[in-house]
């Protein structure tokens, strides 16, 4: 092996609970950018839906568009919970407010990974009690 390269560890992780998708279809699909301008911010599945009011849960809807579920009984408990959520007008009012104070937790820890982050940011995920 030539000096100097790095090694690079490769492994396969099985995901039972979720389809993995190839890029031709979610191209084919337009699950996240037009397929004829290649435009994310219109003309796709992601452009329609993503009502979402943070980048967290825009990261979260993303994700979960380009890996969908596919076990019946976890989609079914998902889709149990929206319902719980959008029946109650102050439990969707409650987690909307909860949610908009929220610190991005995963901008934040990748940040502290690469040793970037801002007093602000880190001050943004509160107060750390050991116990």
């Amino acid at each position: 092996m030539p000096q100097g390269l790095p090694l690079v560890k490769v492994s396969l992780q099985v995901h039972e609970n979720i389809l993995l998708l190839d890029y031709n279809t979610v191209h084919t699909l337009e699950l996240i950018e037009n397929a004829k301008t290649g435009e994310q911010h219109g003309g796709s599945l992601f452009a329609c839906i993503n009502k979402t009011r943070t980048a967290m849960g825009s990261r979260l809807m993303r994700s979960s568009l380009l890996q969908p579920l596919k076990n019946p009984s976890i989609i079914n408990a998902r889709l149990d919970a929206v319902d719980q959520i959008v029946a109650s007008a102050d439990l969707y009012s409650g987690l909307q407010q909860a949610l908009e104070s929220f610190p991005d937790l995963e901008r934040v820890s990748s940040n502290l990974l690469i040793k970037s982050a801002s007093e602000l940011q880190f001050s943004s995920i509160g107060p750390i009690n050991p116990t």
